[in-house]
């Protein structure tokens, strides 16, 4: 996804800045784009099917079929009721794609309350694996249903902005960690968010950001959730016989290996977490992309410092938990509803 602004959208998207109280300049942020995520191809139902149906070379998924994936009713429901916002936000000198997905309406708010927040970590580098709105429509709208804003950065080098704005670079765990502490920030200019109240949740690459988040700042998160877990960045990466994409975008790797695998493996310093950090590790057993040994290994080092903790091995989960995406969402609701709510 890559916007593009015309000079009077330019001129109009400067009035909304928010910039942060802070002195440095590159602790600076800004609200640069705020916008439904309903806007074409995504304004109406048909339009939404259409995009599949156009894309799709594979005879076995008809119409009918994304029709079943992404019901109509769900659709309506969801763009009736529902907040989703596309976001752009500086972060420092960079723009930086995101989303935001919550309830229109809520119980207490006429009291001034506020909604919980689940920050959401997303896997993939650079724009690979980016967060589209199919992935809103199926990750993240249920979590939304049960009560919770949902927040999520692309990461600087995601893509998500707009032509002419400095993206900057994945560093895959260097300086794109930024982006997602900036987000409880972002959540609170967004909507009704409860800053005392951020949970992390992060899939693959995206739980290595989570757990490098709750090392960064132990107390601005209340819980941690973690699906197809990378503990040893290390490890994973001789899984691929070296040819993984950390090893392209960790920035100066070679020279400095050893330093930056340390750093985004939480193996190595589990014990700098929060010991009050409730974390729920979940793991398919047939994930051959990313092995639950990485969870296990984690849940082993967590056994040894006395931190609580819940691992959840499900046998025949692949990476992409694919006929256990319900079990994923139900334990997650009931995770982060146990912690957040």
């Amino acid at each position: 996804m890559r916007f593009y602004l015309t000079p009077l959208l330019s001129a109009l998207l400067l009035s909304f800045l928010l910039v942060s109280p802070h002195a440095s300049a590159s602790d600076t942020w800004s609200l640069e784009y705020n916008a439904t995520c309903f806007t074409p191809p995504y304004d109406t139902y048909e339009n939404f099917i259409d995009q599949f149906v156009q894309r799709n070379t594979n005879p076995r998924y008809d119409r009918a079929y994304f029709e079943r994936i992404y019901p109509a009713a769900q659709f309506q429901s969801l763009r009736t009721d529902f907040d989703c916002r596309w976001l752009v936000y500086r972060n420092g000198t960079a723009y930086v794609g995101g989303f935001a997905v919550f309830p229109r309406e809520f119980s207490g708010k006429d009291d001034g309350a506020k909604l919980p927040v689940i920050i959401y970590n997303r896997a993939g580098h650079g724009p690979t694996h980016g967060v589209s709105f199919a992935d809103i429509f199926q990750r993240i709208f249920p979590l939304a249903e049960a009560g919770f804003m949902v927040i999520g950065s692309q990461y600087r080098g995601g893509g998500g902005v707009f032509s002419g704005m400095s993206n900057g670079t994945d560093e895959y765990g260097g300086r794109d960690l930024s982006d997602v502490l900036r987000l409880p920030q972002v959540a609170e200019a967004v909507g009704p968010a409860d800053a005392e109240r951020v949970g992390l949740y992060g899939r693959a690459r995206g739980s290595m950001m989570s757990f490098m988040a709750a090392r960064a700042r132990p107390s601005a998160f209340k819980a941690l959730a973690s699906a197809a877990t990378v503990s040893d960045l290390g490890a994973w990466i001789d899984e691929w016989d070296g040819d993984h994409a950390a090893t392209r975008y960790i920035p100066d790797f070679t020279e400095n290996e050893t330093t930056a695998l340390q750093a985004r493996s939480v193996i190595e310093w589990a014990d700098e977490l929060s010991s009050d950090l409730p974390i729920l590790l979940i793991h398919g057993q047939r994930d051959w992309n990313l092995p639950a040994t990485q969870s296990e290994a984690l849940s082993a080092r967590l056994n040894e410092l006395g931190h609580s903790h819940e691992l959840l091995l499900w046998s025949h989960a692949d990476h992409q938990f694919t006929n256990y995406r319900s079990d994923l969402t139900q334990a997650l609701i009931d995770f982060f509803s146990t912690h957040l709510k």
